[in-house]
This record gives C-alpha cells, structure tokens and sequence, in this order.
C-alpha cells in the first residue's frame, strides 16, 4: 500500500485491490471526553464508502478514510454535526486556535476560582473555629452562597451541561453526564436544603449543610483541568507550523524559453519547469536542468555546510538556495513533496491511537453508564438504611468520585506530549503505534552503507584490465574472517537485451565516465560516489539507456552503443562474467568496498571505495546497547562490514547479504520470540525496512526507503535513534502510570463512596485530585527535552 500526502490529506491506492481511497482531515468542535471520540468514530464507521475512522480527543480533529466516488468530506461533517458536533473541512492544524482555547478556558477557570473563595473559606470556617470568628458574616449567608454557586454553575459550568444534553440527546453518555449530574444534584439538593430545611435534615447547621462549595471545588477543578489540557494540545501542535513554515509560499514557474510566472506553490505540477533564485526557499521536490548555487539542506542531512548543487542534482522543498541561481524540472507536486510527507507523518502520528489507548477508550465508554447505575443503586440502599437526605449525599459522592476525567486523559496527552516533542527533536513518528512497538525492541539491525557510516564513501582506487599483473604483486592474501549467514543465489541476467559484440577494451577515464553514465540515476552512496569522482575529473556523464537497477546487486544498461553492466562480482559472476580475484584480495585487506564493471559481457575493470563512520554513531550504538541486542547486517563485503563494526563497537556482523537475506535474518529473530527494529536508508533496505516490527531510516534516504519506514530521523543525525528509543520509552511508561492512577483512584474511592466514608466535599477534591494529578504527569514527558539538551534541534523543526 502506498500513499502520499496532500493539502486535502493522504491519497491512498492498495495495490493489492486496487481500490483508490481518499483521506480527509476535518475540525471538531464540542468534543469533552473519550466517549465523545468513539461515538463518533462508531457513527462514521457505519457509512457506506468509510474505510476507516480516527478521531483525536487530543487534537480535536478526525481523520476519515474514504472510497473514491463515495461520501465527501461535507458529508462526513453533516454526519458528525447530526451527533451534535461542529466539524468544518480543514486540512491545516492551527496551534492559535487551540491557544484562544485555552484563554477561554483560563478565563472560566479564573472566574470559577475567584467564585470559590468565599466558598471554601466558609467551609474551612465551618472546620477551623478560629478561622470562622475573622471571617465577615456575610461568607456564611446561605443567600451569599447561592448567588456565587448560580454565578459558577450558570457560566463556569455551562460547557458541561451543554456537552451533557448532547450526549443525551444523541444517546451517549460522556464525562459532562457525570459532571452535570454532580453539580447539578448538588446544586438543587442545597437549595432544597435552604428551602426545606427541617424536612432534609439541615435545620440548626446553616450553609454548613449546603454543598455549594463541592460545586465550586467541582467547577474549578475541571476547569484548571480543560485549561491544562487546551495548553498542552497548542504547545504541542506548534511543532507542526514550524514545519510548515518551511514550505515555500510561491515558485516561479517558466513558460516557454523565457517567460516566467510567479505563482502559489500549491499550484506547481509534475514536470514543470521552476526557476529559483538566490536566498529564495525551493518550492518542489525536483533535478537541476540548469544553474549551480549553494543549497541549506539542514533540514534533511544536519549538516550546517551549504550543498552544492548543478545540472543532474537532486533537491527538495523546505530547503533554501543561499547563492546562484537554478532552474529546476518538478518531480511532484508541492502537496507531494518530501516535507509535505513529514508533515503527514507527524499529524497521523498525532491523530493514530495506540493499542494501548484504544482499550482505554473502549474501558472509559462503559464506564460511564456504569457509574450512574452505580449512584442510583447507592441512592436505593441508603434510602432504605437511613433518610432520604442521607441517601441523596451519598449517590451524590458516587457521581462525583467517579468522573472518568482521568481515564479519558491518560493516553491521549501523553501521546501528543510524546510525539510532539519527538517533532521537535527531528524524529518523526507515521503512526502512534510506532512509539509502542519501538518501547519493546528487543533487537536492533543496522544497515551500514549511509547508516553507520556517513554514506558519503570516496573512491580510493580505479583499475582496468592493464593493472591486473600489478594487482598480482601486491595482493595480500589476508581476509577479514566474517562470512555471511547465507549464501547468494544465481541470479538471472539483468537484462534480455541483445549485447553488441565486444569493442576494445576502455582506458581509466573511459571506464569512470561509463560508470557514472550508468549510476547517475541511482540512489545508492556507491553509484553517486562514482558521479561525483567524475565530475571531479571534468568527465560529464552522458545519458545512458534501457538502465534496470537490481537492489543489493548492481545496475545495467547501454551507454552508448556498449552494454555497460556495474555491480558486486558475485553478481557479475551469476552472469557468465570472470572477475579477477586479486581485487577482491585487495579490498579485503583494505577493508574497502568494491564495484566491477563489465562491458559488452567482459570483465572492464573496478572500483574500490571507502566510506568513514558516523561521529555519533559508537556512542549510539553504546546507548541502545544497553537495552537491546545490536547486529549488523549489510550487503558490503566483510572486510569493509569489519572495520565498520570495530568503529562503532558493534559486536555481531552479516555481511555481503542480499535483500532476501536481510530479510530471512529478521525473520529469524521474530522467530525466536525478539522484536525487531531495522535501521537502514537505501533501496535495498526496502523488504528489510517492511519485514521488520518497526523500520526506521534517515530523512536524507532514498524515496523507497522513506516510504516504507515507520520512522524518519530528520537531520542526518544517527544519536536522535538513541533520543527517540528514550522518547518511546517514556511515552509508554507515562501512558501506564496514568493509567495506573486511574484505575487505583477508582478503584479505591468508589467503594468508599458507596459505603459513605466520603461526604460530597471529599469527593470533589478526590475527583479533581485525580484529574489534576494525570494531566501533571503526562506533562513530566517535557523533562525528556531538558535532561537531553545535548541533543540538537532538528534542524529547523
């Protein structure tokens, strides 16, 4: 299944059935707990055309899968505004709106708190005799407090009454049933107290006997609550408009020969033509046609150093032409560009519910109804065991006890927390369930070639045909002693074509410029290896044809009129094609890589190359070490494999394996009951990257490679593995002691609740203890950030 990210969201195609899906983002309005979450996401589930549903209490936003031809984004909208719920159609996250959120909700807060007061110090009046001697008579008028109550359960607590009759109305219960059943009991049984004193038991205890303070300690403590919530919901979506600060806003596209149109980014094309000029940020993904100029890709390799760039290089959106000027040709559109994809991930990240979660919701729907049977049952045996007032107080404490508030906070938060501060950090998440499966790695495999090593390797050695009695001389017959776990198949030749009949042979700048004709198109380190040394040797690649590239083997095709095949030598071996053995002595010994390449079906000559190791690769290695088992698996000869491994202190190796291989490797470990992470940035990681329980590659990898990862690490830098391995760590911990406090809350009030050991005052400060408590903690996340200020930005993130 593929798919890529647009303004309207990801458009998906399943090869396999070929059905053409398209996913649709829009704004809710009027959500307040999990069960409003999964009301909805059942509703939207149950239309015709909706492959699937995600709606984020977190984020306020729902995203819907949908068949093509089928239901539109309007009319998934009707559908949640017929459950009660505002929803617009709307693709962009807006951290200001959930910043004026957060002051409405602070102001609520403000009000509910400085309502409060009066409140809560008559009732510590009421418990402290010298207190209640200074206190101004007028705190303890039953009429005083009434004013103050109706004030807060008229203003501070209408969203809750509001949130409750639509619930009811669409036959749900939510968290607001809970809260507006509390207040709202609470409120009418105090003002049947001051009404009808003597009938209710309250005559001779004045406002003592009222709960007008448990509406307020209610009032307020939800409120802190949203207010907090609403906080962390802006603070974290801010990570996506930087993000998204970095999209260019116009591009200039050329008409003809030379005229140019100036033009939103949104509306470049494929195949169109872009000019760029200098200091301007590169609006598409695309390859240099003409131009040179220095190019700030710190975005995606980390590095502070501008790139240079000329006719035949690759650049991408996000990223800024500092000198020169270029003209490029689009490979996609704006919508559909490296960033926007980054972009998509985080937001799905956000948007997706872990295993974990998805319990948790399905636990807190049922809760609800529960807790209300609950106090009606309570209400029963009171009344049948003591009066009638005595029974109200305590169902009236079961109600209050009980709120899920916590329940419905304890992952959400914590997942935006988690995966927002990875945003930050440069680490991109596709999906939340990634930070889940990546707390539980038991085995991490890693590529070598652009992974634990800088993926930038220099030819060191060039030979032909006439340097092999020199080779002969000199070829120590000493060997890295690592083989691989498998042996390579034969393999079929990588073409059918008809090869012309053998020319003479290609002197050193002929062989060098035939190699990069034929890897120029290539993503793999090697092949581009090959075209900067030529460039470097004024040798200009000329366009080669009919080119077929097979991952972990090599690369053919025509440069010119001769068949030009380039690649490992077993490969070239399984093709009829002689390779001498002293190279592969030599390289060994130098613990270098190798490429050979044939020409019109003969041996031609080779090229050795030498790649050094990341600078924050041991130390990585080091930290994951110590939770999980490293291994390296690459398609590198043993030697090259070796020396990597003594670089970064990895202590078990596979080397010289073919993409089946790496895969039948990882199959091995899941086997063996391991949970297995692949790190890896090629095209020949792809089945790996698949295979693995999690794949993670590097931002600057190639498109396949991206596409089939689960997560990006933006920036080049190998160390933020390292920081998203402690980022899902504690996601997932913080996720279980929320949890834990949930459940133990409950679990232990309720039944002191039903047995009447906690009086509607208690149950209230209980209630917002618990709720205040899960919000704190789910906030802790922030730590991670400061106690790894060694770690650097993700580049502009």
């Amino acid at each position: 299944m593929s798919y890529v990210s647009s303004k309207q969201g990801l458009s998906i195609c399943d090869s396999q059935t070929e059905v053409h899906m398209r996913v649709i983002r829009l704004q809710i309005t009027g959500m307040t707990c999990s069960a409003c979450s999964t009301r909805i996401e059942k509703a939207l589930r149950r239309m015709d055309g909706v492959q699937e549903a995600a709606i984020s209490l977190a984020t306020s936003t729902a995203v819907v899968s949908l068949q093509e031809g089928t239901a539109d984004a309007e009319a998934v909208a009707s559908k949640i505004r017929q459950l009660g719920y505002g929803a617009e159609p709307d693709t962009r996250r807006k951290a200001g709106s959930q910043a004026d959120e957060a002051q409405i909700w602070r102001f609520r807060f403000i009000v509910a708190l400085t309502g409060s007061l009066p409140l809560l110090a008559a009732m510590l009046g009421h418990l402290i005799e010298p207190l209640g001697s200074v206190l101004p008579a007028f705190v303890s008028d039953p009429t005083y407090q009434l004013l103050l109550a109706t004030l807060l359960f008229g203003y501070a607590g209408y969203p809750f009454f509001a949130g409750a009759y639509s619930s009811i109305r669409r036959g749900g219960a939510t968290m607001d049933v809970l809260v507006a059943l509390g207040i709202g009991c609470a409120y009418v049984f105090s003002v049947c107290r001051m009404l009808f004193p003597q009938p209710l038991g309250a005559e001779g205890h004045g406002s003592h006997s009222l709960y007008f303070d448990s509406i307020a300690m209610i009032v307020s403590a939800v409120t802190l609550g949203k207010w907090l919530e609403a906080s962390a919901k802006g603070s974290a979506l801010r990570s996506l408009q930087s993000l998204e600060q970095l999209r260019a806003c116009t591009g200039r596209r050329l008409v003809g020969l030379r005229e140019e149109a100036e033009v939103p980014a949104e509306l470049l094309r494929a195949e169109e033509r872009v000019k760029v000029l200098a200091g301007e940020w590169i609006p598409v993904d695309g390859r240099v046609e003409d131009g040179v100029g220095d190019v700030d890709e710190s975005l995606l390799s980390g590095e502070a150093a501008a790139v240079w760039k000329q006719a035949g290089d690759t650049v991408y959106a996000g990223t800024r032409l500092l000198s020169g000027q270029i003209t490029l040709r689009a490979a996609c559109s704006s919508a559909e560009s490296r960033l926007s994809r980054l972009i998509g991930f985080v937001e799905h990240a956000q948007m997706a519910k872990p295993r974990i979660q998805r319990q948790a919701d399905r636990a807190a729907a049922y809760l609800v109804p529960a807790i209300v049977a609950l106090a009606l049952i309570t209400y029963a045996g009171w009344a049948l065991a003591a009066s009638a007032s005595e029974a109200v107080s305590r169902a009236l404490a079961v109600l209050l006890v009980a709120c899920p508030c916590a329940l419905g906070l304890a992952t959400p938060l914590s997942v935006l927390i988690g995966s927002s501060l990875a945003a930050r950090k440069g680490i991109i998440f596709k999906e939340a369930s990634s930070l889940e499966t990546l707390s539980r790695v038991t085995v991490f495999l890693f590529d070598k070639t652009g992974t634990l090593t800088r993926g930038q390797p220099a030819v060191t050695g060039l030979y032909t045909a006439e340097d092999l009695p020199e080779l002969r001389a000199t070829t120590s017959s000493q060997a890295v002693p690592l083989t691989p776990p498998f042996a390579p198949p034969p393999l079929a030749p990588p073409t059918a074509a008809v090869r012309p009949a053998p020319q003479a042979p290609l002197t050193s700048a002929q062989l060098l410029q035939a190699a990069a004709s034929l890897g120029r198109g290539s993503e793999h380190p090697l092949a581009k290896a090959v075209v900067r040394e030529a460039l470097a040797k004024r040798l200009q690649p000329v366009a080669a044809r009919d080119v077929h590239e097979l991952p972990g083997a090599g690369l053919s095709g025509f440069v010119g009129p001769r068949f030009v095949a380039m690649g490992r030598d077993s490969w070239l071996r399984a093709q009829g094609i002689s390779c001498p053995a002293e190279l592969a002595g030599l390289a060994a010994a130098q613990a270098d890589s190798e490429l050979h390449v044939a020409v019109d079906g003969r041996w031609a000559g080779a090229l050795t190359f030498r790649d050094q190791a990341r600078d924050d690769a041991r130390s990585t290695i080091r930290q994951l070490s110590r939770r999980a088992g490293i291994v390296m698996a690459t398609g590198d000869r043993a030697g090259a494999a070796g020396q990597a491994a003594l670089d970064t202190g990895i202590g078990q190796v596979h080397a010289q394996l073919l993409p089946e291989h790496k895969m039948q490797l990882i199959l091995r470990y899941q086997n063996e009951g391991h949970v297995v992470a692949m790190v890896g940035d090629g095209a020949n990681d792809v089945a790996a990257l698949a295979a693995a329980d999690i794949g993670i590659v590097l931002a600057g990898a190639s498109e396949a490679a991206l596409q089939a990862g689960d997560v990006a690490l933006v920036g080049g830098r190998l160390s933020r593995l390292g920081l998203a391995s402690d980022i899902a760590l504690g996601t997932m911990r913080n996720i279980k002691q929320n949890l834990a406090i949930a459940c133990c809350y409950n679990a232990i009030m309720i039944p002191l609740a039903v047995a009447g050991a906690l009086d509607p005052r208690a149950a209230c400060l209980g209630m917002a203890s618990s709720s205040l408590l899960v919000v704190g903690n789910a906030l802790r996340l922030n730590r991670l950030e400061r106690s790894r200020r060694s770690v650097p930005e993700g580049g502009r993130l």
